[in-house]
Order: structure tokens, then sequence, then C-alpha cells
């Protein structure tokens, strides 16, 4: 017989810890509670061999009779394209609920609904109501959501030396996004010095985690110039192709011209060619009008000016909300 690996909670706040059979029987009686951790025991594989369909299933159950710990599962796991299960409107309905429940999952998500103003009206006040609630129970994904508002002065004064502070916060509980940006902070001297290393060392943990804008932001710290490292131009090299690599469109430019001007690589026309028409392909302006300046052209040499810098000095613009990264909000 299996232990009681199950916790579960009645109507009035009471918890205790039963076993699988338990479950069961709560689900074979109708029982929300029983459908919701029933359906986490399949979908997991726990107590019981994983059947992700029959997870689903049961967790639809639990939600369609209101259970509000379903709906927050249902819906992360659809902003974590893991679920496919829910339109978007009704993501935001089970946000709502769970947040009405004290849910940090469904505070967060809900908080972002009404800061995008999408499926229901933009509200900052409501919305960093509800990062609030859920950063006060230690979700570091609704602090950075906080850091955002500050540095873009949403519902609040804008503030950079706050949304730094929460930035770090974020990002020193593991937040992605919250990474990347604090490595903006440092990179441009927002709400802190500016301090090319530091940028750096918050970019490489994002990178780290798969982040291709932090690649990016480090390729161009690598090229040298002011306020950045020291010119390192294999090192700035590998991480545009790195960035290019996971879709980012001016990664992909950056690389066609160090293959264009041999910086960090040898000179390769043909490659350079490629990764410039691949960038504008996707749409990116510079390289949509320098193939234009290169076609009919045997060489490359007098494409117009050219900056190292093209990208360096652009600030990057602040995410709110770490998921998946094809879910990713980038404002």
């Amino acid at each position: 017989m299996s232990g009681k690996a199950f916790v579960i909670e009645d109507d009035r706040g009471r918890r205790r810890e039963v076993g699988i059979e338990e479950v069961e029987r709560l689900s074979a009686q109708g029982d929300p509670v029983g459908h919701y951790a029933l359906g986490m025991a399949y979908l997991y594989g726990r107590e019981r061999k994983q059947d992700v369909e029959r997870g689903f299933s049961l967790l639809e159950r639990a939600a369609g009779v209101g259970n509000p710990d379903a709906k927050a599962l249902l819906l992360r796991l659809y902003m974590e394209d893991m679920y496919a299960g829910l339109t978007m409107d009704r993501a935001v309905l089970y946000a709502r609920d769970a947040a009405a429940a004290g849910i940090a999952a469904g505070q967060l998500y809900y908080g972002i609904a009404l800061l995008d103003g999408g499926q229901v009206a933009r509200d900052y006040a409501k919305a960093r109501e509800m990062f609030e609630a859920a950063a006060a129970q230690g979700c570091p994904e609704a602090v950075n959501s906080l850091a955002y508002m500050h540095m873009e002065g949403l519902g609040v004064a804008r503030d950079p030396a706050r949304a730094f502070s929460l930035f770090r916060e974020a990002a020193e509980a593991g937040n992605l996004n919250a990474a990347y940006q604090l490595g903006a902070c440092y990179e441009f001297g927002e709400g802190c010095d500016r301090d090319p290393r530091e940028a750096a060392a918050w970019y490489g943990k994002a990178a780290e985690a798969g982040d291709p804008l932090a690649m990016e932001r480090l390729g161009l710290l690598h090229r040298g110039g002011e306020g950045a490292l020291e010119e390192d131009p294999e090192e700035s090299f590998e991480w545009f192709v790195k960035a290019a690599n996971r879709g980012v469109e001016s990664a992909m430019h950056m690389v066609g011209l160090s293959y264009l001007d041999g910086y960090g690589t040898e000179r390769d026309e043909g490659e350079a060619r490629k990764w410039l028409a691949l960038a504008a392909q996707a749409g990116y302006p510079p390289s949509v009008e320098m193939m234009g300046s290169m076609v009919g052209k045997q060489g490359a040499g007098d494409t117009g000016p050219r900056s190292r810098e093209d990208r360096s000095r652009v600030r990057p613009g602040v995410r709110h909300l770490e998921t998946n990264p094809t879910r990713t909000v980038i404002i």
C-alpha cells in the first residue's frame, strides 16, 4: 500500500495527508479536490503511471466545478506552452478566479492581463496590487513585473533606482528576465552606476539559462567602445552566432557584418550575404537596406557606412514576464 503522498485541504482550510486510494475515492465521488489531486498524480506520475492526457482531463473537471488550484495550474501550463486547452480569454478568467482565491500564479497572470489591457480593461493600480500580493508570497516573476512598472512609470512615478532594486531582488531569486534587465541597468547606468563587468555578469547568467537577447548584448559588450568591455572580436562573434541561431534578427545582422568585415572570424562575403539575407527576410530594417544596396554588386565594400556600435548604445526593451521564451511578453 502506498504512503500518504498527498496533502488536501477541505472547504474550511483544514489540511490532512491522504494516500492515493483516498484521492481516487474522492475523485470517484465527484469531489473537486479529488479531481485536482488525482490529475496531479497522473500528470506528474506520482503514485500512478504517468498519463498526461488523463491528468489534464481530471484537472479540467476540477477547474470546471470551480477548483482554483486546478485553474491556476492549467493557466501556468498554458502560459508555458505545455497545455493547449485554453484560449487567452479563458486563461484570463482562470487567472482572475485563482487570484481571488489568493493563489500567487493567478495574481501574477491577472496582474499581467490588467497591465497589458487586452482581454480586460487596463488598470495599473489593480495590476500593481496583484503583483504586490504575488510578490509577498515569494513570486519573483511578480517582483520583476513591479520593477517593470517602476522603470516605465506605469501607474507610478518613474523610478529607475527602485526598479533596479526590484530587478536585483528578482534576479537573485532566479528570474531570467530580471537578470537580463539588471544587466541592462548596469550597461546603461539606470538606477545604478554604469559597470560593464557587472552588466556582462548578469547578461551571462541570463544567457546561460538560454536567453538569446542576453547573448546578443554580450556580443555587443565585447565589441568594445564607450561603456563596454575590452574589445574581444572572437568572443563577440561567438555570442552573436549563438543569438542568431536562436532567431534574434538583429544578431543575424551582426553576424553578417562580422563576416563582411572579417571581425572575429575570417572574412566571407558569402556567409555575410546569407546572414544579412536571413535578417532581411525576418524584416530587420538595416539588413533590408543593406541587401538592397548589395544587389547586383560583385563586392560589398561600397555598401555604405557600418558601425560596430550599431545597437550597443540602444537600451533593450523591458520585459515584465518570464515564461517559456515563446510566450515572453516583450514591451
